[in-house]
């Protein structure tokens, strides 16, 4: 009896076969290897026993050989489907993303390419196991949001030793891909393409790593600022589900959002944090921000408000006061450290590496680690 789950090749170049074999061989993967000449064949034999990944070779048809790959794709949506050819162009790849292909993968780069194509599109971790969403919102321009989001990641990353996901949703300005110079073709607006498809292997493939721990899907803002893609905001839910099932932490950085998705970012994340400055303004619109969010159901407990550029010496407007005007004791301070603040920015690195000692710093690892905490995978740790 064949191995479950193995890896089928649909090639009619023993070549290619004999490439993938090799590859996965070096690489030690333990899954079977079996080859299939023809797509009918893959058929016969999918009926069989489903396959964790499936290469497709389209050469030296592609357009044919994918437009006869689509209604396997969705038949079949467990299956990772990786196309094999032997050129690369950007419509074919749209091409191939567009009939649900989760990589295109040149064959001379087979080598070196397909074990790290592999490992990231197949799940290492058990089914059913689920990481946790955390959004931050902004009340205000300016208020150092972005700046949260982006540490905030990073030092859940490493506290827990687990790989993070940051999520541009800013699509005015799309600012993580600057701030950490992480470029690429796909981010959160490809994954919301896809509309009903999404799953937990289209948002890894489709995540940029800026560290080993900490990957990043970008903006469309970022990877066309001209013509940037829509985001389909009637997927954000979908979206979001298949994040918790590839990483252990993903942090929603989601300035100027409507309310509405806002709410549905929100209604999938244990916790809100939305982030202000100590100002008039930036309190009135919080406070409306978290009552809008109470009236959508998300329960109060899981909304916090992080005051940035906080003054532990004092302000125009106290503590006490922006608490009974926000309604809510949910309220976590955050140290005004402009200068470590920038030079994270110009250097294009968190603080953890331009300011690991600032109070800045200081003061969002220990909001991680509090968050990290409450977290029901460490929870279920110190219960067992």
């Amino acid at each position: 009896m064949a191995p479950a789950n193995p890896i089928i090749v649909v090639t009619g170049e023993p070549e290619t076969a004999s490439a993938v074999a090799a590859a996965l061989n070096a690489n030690g993967r333990s899954r079977s290897t079996e080859v299939c000449a023809t797509l009918p064949d893959l058929v016969r034999q999918m009926a069989r026993s489903q396959p964790a990944a499936v290469l497709v070779d389209i050469d030296p048809n592609p357009t044919g050989a994918l437009q006869a790959l689509e209604p396997l794709v969705s038949k079949f949506r467990d299956t990772r489907f990786i196309v094999l050819a032997s050129q690369l162009s950007n419509d074919l790849i749209f091409e191939a993303m567009q009939v649900g292909a989760r990589h295109f993968l040149l064959k001379r780069s087979i080598p070196e390419e397909l074990s790290t194509v592999l490992r990231r599109l197949i799940p290492d971790h058990p089914a059913g196991e689920y990481g946790e969403v955390l959004t931050v919102l902004s009340a205000g321009g300016g208020c150092g949001a972005t700046t949260l989001s982006i540490n905030l990641a990073n030092e859940l990353a490493l506290i827990a030793s687990e790989t993070a996901l940051l999520v541009d949703l800013d699509a005015c300005y799309g600012a993580i891909g600057p701030y950490l110079g992480v470029q690429g073709d796909f981010g959160i607006a490809d994954v919301l393409g896809h509309g009903p498809r999404i799953d937990a292997s289209l948002v890894r493939s489709s995540a940029r790593p800026y560290a080993d721990k900490l990957h990043v899907l970008l903006s469309p803002v970022s990877i066309n600022f001209p013509k940037p893609l829509a985001l389909r905001y009637e997927y954000l839910g979908d979206a979001l589900e298949a994040c918790k099932q590839s990483y252990a932490f993903t942090v929603i950085d989601a300035p100027r959002l409507s309310m509405e998705a806002a709410a549905t970012v929100a209604g999938a994340s244990r916790l809100v944090l939305v982030a202000l400055q100590l100002t008039v303004k930036d309190i009135q619109i919080a406070r409306f921000m978290m009552e809008a969010l109470a009236g959508y159901g998300i329960p109060e407990d899981r909304v916090l408000a992080v005051i940035n550029r906080y003054h532990r010496k004092g302000g125009p407007i106290r503590l006490d006061e922006a608490r009974r005007a926000l309604g809510t004791p949910q309220v976590r301070c955050v140290d005004n450290d402009f200068r470590s603040a920038v030079q994270a920015i110009n250097f294009g690195q968190p603080l953890a590496q331009t300011a690991p000692t600032s109070a800045l710093r200081r003061a969002i690892r220990e909001l991680a680690a509090e968050i990290r905490l409450q977290s029901p995978a460490a929870k279920a740790s110190s219960d067992a």
